[in-house]
């Protein structure tokens, strides 16, 4: 049977995760078995799953070296291959997809440690 690992962060944040558990009953509907574990769980690289799916990670940011760590580490593919994850990390990405001609929300970059006052048009 497929199993499919949903990628969450850790605590609370993770209880309040209802649209998971939501995409596990979708699964199991199809027939697919489902799990879903932290980012940072120490047991992650034990989990046997066909494929990864990062859902809820929220506390990435805080720890994005580690995180990108953890993923490369797995041998799952994950939906969103490992150099799109790292892209999208930082958010300077939306100025690329701009550029591109994609529309954006309004977007401002500005370098760590800087302080700016920001006036961005309505949207």
């Amino acid at each position: 049977m497929t199993t499919v690992l949903l990628l969450t962060c850790d605590g609370a944040a993770r209880e309040a995760d209802v649209e998971s558990k939501l995409v596990m009953e979708a699964l199991t509907s199809y027939g697919i078995a489902s799990t879903m574990a932290p980012w940072s769980s120490r047991s992650l690289l034990d989990i046997d799953a066909d494929l990864v799916l990062i859902r809820s990670t929220w506390d990435y940011t805080q720890r994005l070296d580690e995180f990108l760590a953890v993923l490369d580490q797995l041998t799952a593919p994950i939906a969103n291959p490992l150099p799109i994850v790292e892209w999208n990390a930082h958010k300077g990405y939306l100025t690329e997809l701009a550029a591109a001609g994609v529309p954006i929300v309004p977007t401002a970059v500005i370098a760590a440690g800087k302080r700016e006052t920001l006036t961005l048009p309505s949207f």
